[in-house]
């Protein structure tokens, strides 16, 4: 997924998620892709709600 312009980078997403057992990957390896893409992986319903909900907190306060 394309992370919003006004976001942080993809590392640092992955990193501020990462202390809450979700594990997320920066694209910025993947040509075309940039610091601007996650790759996501979700195993169940509860598991994409608490990444939802996590990302929803995330946008509220990772604004630059």
């Amino acid at each position: 997924c394309r992370l919003p312009n006004h976001w942080c980078r993809a590392p640092e997403i992955v990193e501020l998620l990462l202390p809450l057992g979700m594990l997320l990957r920066s694209c910025c390896d993947f040509e075309p892709l940039d610091d601007r893409f996650l790759r996501i992986a979700v195993l169940g319903e509860e598991q994409n709600l608490r990444l939802l909900q996590a990302l929803n907190i995330l946008g509220k306060n990772i604004v630059r």
